[in-house]
């Protein structure tokens, strides 16, 4: 359902006294600001980052790659459902910083031809005819003409997370500018058109391209590419639209509350002066798909949260709704082939929802694909990886050869939220939010792990450390240790209390833990591991920690490394 976060993030009001002019100031502003990012709609995060007076230069300025003297050797990106894109019997999924290519030809067993890395921002995905345009940090042009080798063409250097493409324009809000590209040679795109605006770019025609506000939509007039301006607006507060023609759908919602929500037909055949012809309460979309006479809706709302839904627009002025079904989770992004009647929705964390519509008065969620969210936490063990993943469970990863780590398989408890995990030869340890909190995985099957046992810690793991048989555990007011002798049979053999406060990174160094969080840093004797004793603590807050010799290693937000010397652990002196 729609958070009271989320109501006070779309009227621009702060849910948290941290949310300074620039970045939060202190390590708690930025937790509270990322959790309520999230439930924020991708394409709105610019939008809404630039309200609150929040550095949002990393969305709407392009980062080239600076010689570091570092080389990344691979990378895998799998991360959060949020658009989808397709074309005949091919699918395409924006999951985090990667979008994996996957083909339906034989729709009862989908394969994935490529997953292709791009920088951690998300971004629209959209595809034409061979050639497939992602948005994020730069919009990349890519060959698909075959599939399972796409091949970079060029790069249109502006950090979007939306844009509008039509034949072979692409429109695009960068800043405070509209901005219109030519990729009828896609191997060198130029500009060809600029004009002042703001908003997100959602969907063009021929002539118009329709901007979504967060109070209004905006249509600018591009029958004349070169020389685009604004023609006319529309009040509402508008949250996805979808055009063909002179027809225009729109879905929004009413704020406060998040209870009224509406789908409006538009005639703007004249985009100065757009002119509305039905309206449908009760449904609303964070994006929409209009396919012959179909308008497909993804999103929900706290009083209709169903999440997918068919309107019928056979009668533009009369648009009637004609069946709804549940997807779980955020619901960002939606395809439709009505050839095959089936349906794809981006459900962040949820992954794709592939939806059978072949009864339209009652779609049914056919199958789920893709199952991932955002990494927490990593373990490596010879030439496996394991991925904390926060909604995705327990990836594994064989990552004998770096320059490309593919996933063995995973453990998923439900779309519990998992924090952290460690792992040696064939069980790994992973922590939930949800009783018992800490889990053994047998992962000897990396293809298939089973759950195998587990333990109630007193509080939530964000951090754990494997040492001989015990695994030590970080997190809210709490440390911990169980014994994994027995992996089989977890047992909890000391704990003490910390300070007040949720504890992300753990470090480990002869009888001494190190334990970095939300108030300080706190030092743990673990001489004894079934008597744990806090015996210093001070520094700042943090969400790392890396200790050598008798200096700890701090990461201070944003960009700062703290220095302490630990050589009297009672006594946390800062050095650098």
């Amino acid at each position: 359902m729609i958070t009271q976060a989320f109501v006070l993030l779309c009227l621009g009001l702060s849910a948290t006294a941290g949310l300074a002019a620039g970045l939060p100031r202190s390590f708690q502003g930025y937790a509270a600001l990322q959790e309520l990012l999230r439930q924020v709609p991708p394409k709105h995060r610019v939008g809404w980052l630039r309200s609150h007076g929040l550095d949002d230069s990393h969305y709407t300025t392009y980062h080239p790659t600076v010689d570091s003297g570092l080389r990344l050797v691979g990378k895998y990106g799998r991360g959060p459902s949020v658009e989808v894109a397709g074309q005949d019997s091919l699918v395409f999924l924006r999951l985090g910083s990667e979008v994996a290519i996957l083909n339906f030809a034989d729709l009862d067993t989908p394969r994935v031809t490529a997953e292709l890395q791009l920088g951690y921002v998300w971004g629209q995905v959209a595809v034409r005819d061979t050639l497939l345009i992602t948005g994020g940090n730069g919009i990349d042009i890519w060959s698909v003409a075959d599939a399972r080798s796409p091949n970079h063409i060029s790069t249109i250097e502006h950090a979007v997370g939306d844009f509008a493409l039509f034949d072979s324009l692409v429109h695009f809000i960068s800043g405070d500018t509209f901005q219109t590209f030519s990729i009828a040679d896609p191997t060198h795109p130029y500009r060809i058109g600029i004009w002042p605006e703001s908003g997100y770019a959602t969907t063009a025609t021929c002539s118009t391209v329709v901007l979504v506000h967060d109070g209004h939509l905006s249509f600018v007039d591009v029958s004349n590419p070169t020389a685009p301006h604004t023609a006319g607006t529309f009040d509402g507060a508008a949250f996805s639209a979808v055009t063909r023609g002179d027809l225009c759908c729109a879905s929004f919602m009413e704020l406060p509350g998040a209870d009224q929500t509406w789908f409006l037909t538009l005639d703007i055949s004249n985009p100065s002066a757009p002119r509305q012809l039905a309206r449908l309460d009760s449904v609303f979309g964070y994006d929409l798909y209009l396919a012959d006479s179909l308008v497909f809706v993804s999103g929900r709302s706290a009083a209709y949260p169903e999440g997918f839904r068919i309107v019928s627009i056979a009668d533009s002025a009369h648009p009637r709704l004609k069946g709804t079904c549940g997807v779980s989770d955020y619901r960002w992004g939606v395809w439709a082939d009505p050839a095959d009647n089936r349906a794809f929705v981006a459900s962040e964390p949820g992954g794709l929802a592939v939806i059978d519509f072949s009864n339209q008065s009652a779609p049914i969620v056919d199958t789920t694909l893709m199952h991932a969210d955002q990494a927490y936490d990593i373990s490596i063990d010879g030439d496996r990886a394991y991925v904390a993943n926060w909604r995705g469970g327990l990836r594994i990863l064989d990552i004998s050869n770096p320059t490309c780590p593919t996933e063995l398989g995973g453990y998923d408890s439900a779309s519990i939220a998992s924090n952290t995990t460690t792992a040696s030869d064939s069980f790994a340890f992973v922590g939930w939010c949800q009783t018992p909190y800490f889990l053994s995985v047998d992962v000897s099957d990396p293809a298939s792990p089973k759950h195998v046992g587990g333990t109630v810690v007193q509080t939530i793991p964000e951090d754990m450390v494997l040492r001989d048989s015990f695994v030590y555990l970080a997190g809210r007011l709490r440390f911990n240790v169980v014994n994994v002798a027995r992996p089989r049979e977890p047992t909890l053999v000391g704990s003490c209390v910390t300070q007040d406060g949720v504890y992300f990174g753990l470090a480990i160094q002869d009888t001494l833990a190190f334990i970095a969080g939300g108030p300080s840093l706190e030092i743990v004797n673990i001489s004894d591991p079934s008597n744990p004793r806090v015996i210093g603590s001070g520094g700042r807050p943090s969400t790392g920690v890396a200790v050598r010799d008798t200096f700890a290693y701090v990461p201070y937000p944003y960009d700062t490394l703290l220095v302490y010397s630990t050589a009297d652990p009672t006594n946390l002196r800062l050095l650098s």
